[in-house]
């Protein structure tokens, strides 16, 4: 990735460029019901760029070193006649090996510069927003009927927690999201009616977070939520 200019600020001290080397290796099959990939990978970053926010603008800077390595896996099977199974998960270590000059706040509530930009080291820190574990799981089902057919389709995604910063400030817990949907659709297609029903556990979770010099700007996940669509 180049380097360039600070894009939103009048600095002229460079963002130098981002150098990688990936490796990975993966094996991939499909059969006429069972469908399977996985893989396995190793980046080695050299001056990884990594975007922050200071309230009003959107700010790059270099990290010295980072490494991420890991695996994922996809599985999709035919179980019976109109039921279909699908499972995936990913394992991720992602590390700044090096990273002095981390923009961190200050989160004394006391101190006069509260909530301001303060100078850290993010060196041997996990990556910002990558879990170490993610999953997801599908059953989808379909059945035709004298007129239309039948569709049901649950599925199911977990992470682990994960850091919204790279000074390990901001922390998103682990959580689950469980969607179902069950639906009717008329024959060839012309049109179809569904009733969803999506976060069926009411999770509470943070989608985005911005750490601004007045507030810690959030916006959370949808919440539990259920309908008919036509």
């Amino acid at each position: 990735k180049a380097g360039m200019l600070q894009p939103s600020s009048f600095t002229t001290v460079p963002i130098d460029p981002e150098k990688l080397d990936a490796y990975e290796i993966g094996y991939k099959t499909a059969g006429a019901s069972v469908q399977f990939n996985a893989s396995v990978f190793y980046y080695d970053y050299k001056d990884m760029q990594v975007s922050s926010f200071n309230g009003t603008q959107a700010l790059t800077v270099n990290a010295a070193a980072s490494t991420i390595y890991g695996g994922d896996f996809q599985f999709t099977m035919l179980v019976t006649e109109g039921l279909t199974l699908g499972l995936g998960a990913a394992y991720t270590h992602g590390e700044y090996d090096e990273f002095p000059g981390s923009q961190a706040r200050n989160l004394d509530p006391t101190s006069p510069g509260y909530l301001q930009i303060v100078n850290s080291d993010a060196s041997n820190n996990p990556m910002m927003r990558t879990p170490e574990f993610t999953g997801i799981a599908n059953l989808a089902y379909e059945r035709p009927l004298t007129q239309g057919s039948l569709r049901l389709n649950a599925d199911y995604y977990y992470t682990d927690s994960f850091y919204f910063d790279p000074n390990r400030q901001f922390e998103q817990e682990s959580y689950g999201l469980l969607n179902l949907r069950a639906g009717w659709v008329a024959p060839e297609g012309r049109f179809s009616v569904a009733a969803f029903w999506t976060n069926v556990t009411a999770e509470n979770y943070v989608a985005t977070l911005l750490p601004g010099d007045f507030a810690i700007q959030q916006m959370y996940g949808t919440p539990q939520s259920y309908g008919i669509t036509l």
